[in-house]
């Protein structure tokens, strides 16, 4: 099994030159960007879409319940999206 990245959503706040998740100014402290990611457990023999092994599914929900206890960031659960464009013909 693997996982596949779907989307991604990462925001400068300003410029940094190395850093994670979220990236701080090592003398300034401010927050300089964010990286967001939504991914799939995917078979790699059937290339869809699978479930985890349980063994997976307790170590996140572990995870889940220490992250639960943070503040949720202002920039996390963006969406993308495209106007609509009028089509020519």
């Amino acid at each position: 099994m693997t996982t596949f990245c779907l989307e991604a959503h990462v925001t400068y706040h300003r410029e940094v030159r190395a850093g994670f998740h979220e990236m701080y100014h090592a003398r300034e402290g401010y927050l300089a960007a964010t990286n967001e990611l939504m991914s799939l457990h995917v078979s790699e023999v059937t290339r869809r879409g699978a479930p985890m092994a349980p063994e997976i599914l307790a170590r996140l929900a572990r995870i889940r319940k220490a992250h639960d206890a943070l503040p949720r960031p202002p920039q996390a659960g963006r969406a993308i999206s495209l106007a609509a464009r009028p089509t020519t013909r």
